[in-house]
């Protein structure tokens, strides 16, 4: 679902789903563009696989949707963003790079369902984890408590 085909590495994706077909591995990339959020939707829960982005190095919004939808999830995450993600180090998101795309999906679609039902129920535990409202009020609810009341602005 690229809103930004050159920075997401759309190209690298779609020359790995050609030669994945040319030699007999068949696959059919979707790409989803324009399209309403709960269509948006519709279309990841019947996906197999869903790849976020190449090159970037971080996960957002369509990676957070499709691990809580339990699908399986391609992306690169960048090695020196992790001391800046803690979170991270949980995460199953399959990582991946122009170089490693087509390698990696030939792992993933020759691998068992049972394996890609595992890698899905690990993202929606994620994101539980990490993504959730009640995490993520957490979060700054322990934020708000360290600001002196007296740097809180009064509402008007």
């Amino acid at each position: 679902a690229p809103n930004h085909r050159l920075v997401k590495g759309t190209q690298e994706i779609e020359a790995a789903i050609q030669s994945l077909n040319k030699r007999g591995i068949p696959c059919i990339l979707k790409i989803i563009e324009n399209t309403p959020h709960t269509k948006l939707m519709q279309i990841i829960s019947q996906a197999d696989v869903v790849i976020d982005q190449l090159l970037l190095g971080t996960y957002a919004r369509l990676a957070i949707e499709s691990m809580a939808l339990g699908k399986p999830v391609l992306c690169y995450l960048r090695e020196d963003l992790y001391e800046f993600n803690p979170i991270w180090k949980d995460c199953p998101i399959i990582n991946v790079n122009p170089e490693t795309i087509e390698s990696t999906l030939e792992k993933i679609l020759t691998s068992s369902r049972e394996y890609w039902r595992e890698v899905g129920e690990k993202g929606k535990d994620y994101i539980r984890r990490y993504h959730s409202y009640e995490y993520i009020g957490d979060r700054f609810d322990k934020i708000i408590k360290t600001i002196s009341p007296n740097e809180i602005p009064e509402e008007k």
